[in-house]
C-alpha cells in the first residue's frame, strides 16, 4: 500500500469514528438524564453537572462548585479551543473528568486517555449500568431516544436511525467505541483531525 492510501485509509477510517463517537460517547453521556444517574450512582457534594444550550452546537457542559458557584469548563480553562484543535466537541467529557476531580492536563491526548478510562469507570459499575437499563434502555417509551448520526447522503436524508437499545448490544457498543477511541481515534480530537 502506497503511503497516499495507506494515510487515506486512516483518515476514512477516522471520519467513521468521529460519527461513532457523536452516537455513542457525545450524545449518550452528554444526556442530561444520564448526567443525573451518574451524579446519583457516584456522588459528588462539592461539584455538579450544569449546561448551557448553544444554538449552533447544542448543549455545552460543565460543572459547578456547589458552595461557591464557582464554574469548571473546559473552554474556559482553554483545554477545550476548537481554533487549535478543529474537532474537539468533548465537552461533555471534559466535564466528567472535572466532576471525578481528574485535572485538566495541556497534552489533548492525555485528557483523551483520561476521558477513556473515566467512561470505562462508569460502565464497569454494576450500579450504573442498572440505573441506566432501568430508566432508559429497558423503557418501551424511549427506543427511539438515541439517533445513529452518520454523514448525510441523499439515502439517508429522510431516514433517521436510532440506537439499538437492547441493554447487551448497547454497553458493548459503547466499549467498542471506547476502545477505538484509545487506539487511533483520538487522532480526530487534535489539531485539523487528521493522520
Amino acid at each position: 500500500m502506497s503511503e497516499y492510501a495507506h494515510i487515506k485509509s486512516i483518515n476514512t477510517k477516522l471520519v467513521k469514528f468521529s460519527w461513532m463517537h457523536y452516537t455513542y460517547i457525545n450524545q449518550i453521556f452528554g444526556d442530561l438524564e444520564v448526567r443525573d444517574i451518574i451524579e446519583h450512582v457516584f456522588p459528588n457534594d462539592k461539584i455538579g453537572f450544569e449546561h448551557y444550550t448553544d444554538e449552533e452546537f447544542g448543549f455545552h457542559h460543565y460543572v459547578y462548585d456547589k458552595y461557591t458557584l464557582n464554574t469548571t469548563c473546559s473552554i474556559g480553562e482553554k483545554v477545550q479551543d476548537t481554533s487549535v484543535n478543529v474537532n474537539d466537541n468533548l465537552c461533555a467529557t471534559y466535564s466528567i473528568l472535572a466532576y471525578f476531580g481528574v485535572p485538566f492536563v495541556a497534552d489533548p491526548m492525555e485528557n483523551q486517555m483520561n476521558m477513556i478510562r473515566v467512561c470505562r469507570k462508569m460502565i464497569n459499575n454494576k450500579r450504573f449500568i442498572a440505573s441506566v437499563n432501568a430508566a432508559i434502555l429497558t423503557d418501551p417509551q424511549e427506543r427511539k431516544r438515541w439517533e445513529i448520526y452518520n454523514r448525510v447522503t441523499e439515502k439517508s436524508r429522510e431516514r433517521a436511525y436510532h440506537v439499538n437499545m437492547d441493554p447487551v448490544a448497547f454497553w458493548e457498543k459503547i466499549r467498542g467505541v471506547l476502545d477505538e477511541w484509545e487506539e487511533f481515534g483520538h487522532i480526530f480530537f487534535i489539531g485539523d483531525g487528521t493522520h
